[in-house]
Formats: C-alpha cells, structure tokens, sequence
C-alpha cells in the first residue's frame, strides 16, 4: 500500500480545480497593510490570507478553497 503525503494530496486537488498551489507562505513577504484589512477572526476562522494587490484585485491564499 503506497502512503501519499498531505502535500502531494493538496498539490492534485488544486491542480483538479484549476488553481495554483503553494506549499508555503513566507510571512515577511505579506504586505502589513493587506494583513491589517482583515479582521483576523475571520482570516482564522476561514483560514485565508491576502498576498497581494494587483491594479483592483486582491490575490488571496485560502487552506480549504
């Protein structure tokens, strides 16, 4: 019996659903700003993150999309 890790599991269903998978955040790289616009009851209860801005979107990393 092959055992498949968490991240090989996640990198496939995000392949399925046609969305990038990242198998890390580096916290440094999050712009303080983009942090502080969502209240961090909700940012852990949904367990999402906003990356970054680009022109009228906000790019955003969720662990259960």
């Amino acid at each position: 019996m092959q055992v498949t890790d968490e991240g090989a599991v996640a990198s496939s269903l995000a392949k399925e659903a046609g969305v990038p998978y990242l198998s890390s955040l580096d916290p440094a790289q999050i712009p303080i700003e983009l942090v502080t616009r969502l209240p961090i009851t909700y940012a852990k209860q949904h367990r999402v993150v906003l990356l970054e801005e680009r022109e009228e979107r906000v790019l955003c990393a969720v662990a259960d999309p």
